[in-house]
């Protein structure tokens, strides 16, 4: 049972919901994964087992691609569609020629603060524990990479992005990012990973088919 498996999250589930169900139908065998998934978003996730926790860190720092939807003219307190509306913008419709232009600017290596929402740690204690205490804290920016972005629709107000990154990247401090250089305010509508590395969707096995 030294195995790496690419699994498949569904939406509204957390990461750990998706070990439980696998403990659930596998017993004695040491299960973790490599980089968990909010329950509002959908997509790929590597379930390590056995030996291959011990790997954990190593298929963390894979590349992965996300598509995204972003709501540009509001920002919520998660940064996503799960948290209250804290600030309203400009709304008006994106000009693609305007967002070609601002997207250039994060291409390659960007700073980026961790969402006050995230598993990312403060003595020990991981930043959503603070946050769900109304205890707001922001982390020092950190340097992550951008591959590539593609637009694949505007919408009005909506950009869809298909964007590849590197190790430590959070897409809704993106979404923030990209609307504050577009004059505004944004969050997460909808968020998919991929793929991870050298695993593609087509790739993943359904949860309930480990055994």
């Amino acid at each position: 049972m030294n195995k790496i498996i690419p699994v498949w999250k569904e939406k509204g589930i957390s990461s750990y919901d998706v070990i439980r169900r696998i403990k659930h139908n596998i017993s004695n065998v040491k299960i973790g994964h490599s980089g968990t998934l909010d329950p509002f978003a959908e997509g790929m996730m590597i379930i390590c087992m056995g030996n291959e926790t011990k790997n954990i860190s190593q298929y963390m720092s894979y590349d992965k691609v996300y598509e995204s939807k972003i709501f540009i003219g509001k920002e919520t307190y998660t940064l996503d569609l799960t948290g209250n509306v804290i600030k309203t913008g400009n709304c008006e419709k994106i000009k693609i020629n305007k967002l070609k232009n601002v997207l250039k600017k994060f291409n390659g290596e960007i700073y980026q603060s961790p969402p006050y929402f995230s598993a990312v740690k403060l003595n020990g204690v991981r930043l959503y524990n603070f946050a769900r205490n109304d205890i707001y804290i922001r982390k020092k920016p950190r340097l992550v990479k951008i591959n590539d972005i593609k637009i694949l629709k505007i919408s009005k107000n909506i950009i869809n992005l298909r964007i590849s990154v590197g190790k430590g990247f959070y897409v809704r401090s993106f979404a923030k990012d990209l609307a504050k250089e577009l004059g505004s305010f944004g969050y997460i509508l909808e968020l998919k990973r991929v793929s991870i590395g050298p695993f593609k969707e087509s790739d993943t096995v359904e949860i309930e088919k480990i055994k």
